[in-house]
C-alpha cells in the first residue's frame, strides 16, 4: 500500500486585512516622512520656532540622518497599530507569538549557513551575467554611521535594534500574509522578497535583501512566528554595523 507524503504545512495565519491595506501602508510609509519634513521646514519659515530646525533635519550628519531614519521606524510602527486597530487584532497576529526554542536555535543557524553560501552564488553569477552591476558597492545606510561614542550607540539602536523588529513586522507580518491571501503562497512570497528588496534602493543590496527575504518567509511559514526571523535579522544587521562601521575588520 503506497503512501504519500505529508505536505509541509504553512502555519502563517490568514489575515484580516488584505493587499489594498498593503498598498496604503507601503506609500504612506514612503511619503509620511518626506511630508512630515516639509511641515517642519514649512512651519519654522512661518515663524513658529527657528528655521535652523528644518535645516537641521535636512542635513547631511549623523544625527540628522538617524533622526530621520527612526522617524520613518516610527511611522511605520504607527502604520501597523492602525491596521491591527481596524481590524480588532492583536501584535500576535502578526506574528509575534512563542515559538520552539531548539527548532528554532537549530533553524536560525542552518539557514544563516545556506544564506551566506547562496548569496555567494547568486553574486557570482550575477558578476558574470550582469557585470554592469558592481556586487561589491558598498551599502550607502539610511544615516551616516557614527564611530564616536554616542555616535556608535545612535547607530547601533536604529540599525542593529530597532530597525530588524519593525522590518519584519511589517514585511513578514503584515505583507506576507496578505500577499499570499491575494497572489498564493508561491507568489505571495516572490512579491513579499522583492518589495523588501526594491525599499532598499540599491542594486547589490537588493539582491542580497531578496534572498533574506524569501528565506525569512519560509522560517516564518515552518516556525509559526516571526521572533526566530528578528533574531536572524538582527543578526545578519549587527554584522552589516560591525563591517560598515570599522569595527569587524
Amino acid at each position: 500500500m503506497s503512501s504519500t507524503p505529508a505536505k509541509k504545512k504553512n502555519l502563517i495565519p490568514a489575515p484580516a486585512w488584505g493587499f489594498a491595506d498593503v498598498i496604503i501602508v507601503l506609500g504612506l510609509t514612503v511619503a509620511l516622512p518626506a511630508i512630515v519634513l516639509l511641515i517642519v521646514i514649512g512651519l519654522g519659515r512661518l515663524g513658529l520656532y527657528p528655521r535652523a530646525v528644518g535645516q537641521f533635519l535636512v542635513s547631511d550628519g549623523l544625527m540628522p540622518g538617524a533622526i530621520r531614519y527612526l522617524l520613518t521606524l516610527a511611522i511605520e510602527w504607527l502604520l501597523l497599530w492602525w491596521v491591527l486597530r481596524r481590524y480588532g487584532k492583536k501584535w500576535s497576529d502578526f506574528g509575534l507569538k512563542k515559538f520552539p526554542w531548539i527548532k528554532s536555535i537549530l533553524t536560525i543557524l542552518g539557514v544563516y549557513v545556506g544564506f551566506s553560501l547562496s548569496v555567494i552564488v547568486v553574486f557570482t553569477l550575477v558578476a558574470v551575467l550582469f557585470p554592469s552591476i558592481d556586487v561589491n558597492e558598498a551599502q550607502s545606510p539610511a544615516f551616516e554611521f557614527g564611530r564616536s561614542h554616542w555616535g556608535l550607540i545612535v547607530s547601533f539602536a536604529a540599525s542593529v535594534l530597532i530597525a530588524p523588529i519593525i522590518e519584519e513586522i511589517q514585511f513578514r507580518g503584515f505583507v506576507l500574509p496578505a500577499f499570499e491571501k491575494s497572489f498564493g503562497p508561491f507568489f505571495g512570497l516572490l512579491l513579499t522578497s522583492l518589495t523588501f528588496a526594491v525599499l532598499h534602493f540599491q542594486a547589490n543590496v537588493a539582491i542580497y535583501t531578496f534572498i533574506l527575504g524569501i528565506i525569512l518567509a519560509l522560517m516564518y511559514r515552518r516556525l509559526g512566528s516571526i521572533i526566530p526571523g528578528i533574531v536572524l535579522h538582527t543578526i545578519n544587521n549587527l554584522l552589516a554595523f560591525l563591517a560598515v562601521t570599522g569595527i569587524l575588520r
